[in-house]
């Protein structure tokens, strides 16, 4: 493990496919859900209109008051992880190896778990160590003692990222 530096053509190539897997399912669940909700609305809206009940002012509402924020927040998801491909495709990130030390599920209310990976790292001559929350098919993929992959986003020249860390698998 040797610090964060510019990733060579065979570092993005083992992470790439791991990118694109997880790029999928963060941009077509909340898609997913918005959309049926809002297909859910529109259904409601029809049928009080056919029926004349005063439903349709509700669902025109909630299209206006909540639908529109959700679907302004997907897009603004499907281009943060359109971004984090591109500036990985295009080498402008940093990567780091990193060792699995713990994994495992967390709750974080009475119904909500995530799965999640503790990995340690080395970052300026320290080594470090970070929980970071997983899907549930890199949670599989890994074993304590496995290696992966820190992933540094510079987001000083883009918006829509943050300075988060991801971890992947080798």
């Amino acid at each position: 493990m040797n610090g964060f530096h510019v990733p060579g053509k065979e570092e993005r190539d083992a992470v790439m496919p791991w990118l694109l897997r997880e790029r999928r399912g963060n941009i077509l669940f909340p898609l997913g859900c918005v959309t049926a909700v809002f297909v859910g609305t529109v259904v409601f809206a029809v049928f009080g209109i056919i029926n004349n009940i005063k439903g349709p002012l509700m669902s025109l509402f909630l299209i206006g008051i909540i639908l529109i924020p959700c679907f302004i927040i997907v897009i603004k998801n499907t281009l943060t992880e359109n971004e984090k491909v591109r500036m990985l495709r295009d080498g402008d990130v940093l990567i780091a190896d990193a060792r699995v030390a713990d994994r495992g599920v967390k709750r974080l209310a009475k119904y909500s778990y995530v799965s999640y990976v503790e990995a340690s790292y080395i970052d300026e001559g320290r080594q470090w160590r970070q929980t970071f929350v997983v899907s549930k098919r890199i949670s599989r993929k890994v074993t304590i003692g496995s290696k992966g992959y820190i992933i540094k986003y510079n987001s000083v020249n883009n918006k829509w990222l943050d300075n988060k860390l991801v971890f992947l698998p080798k």
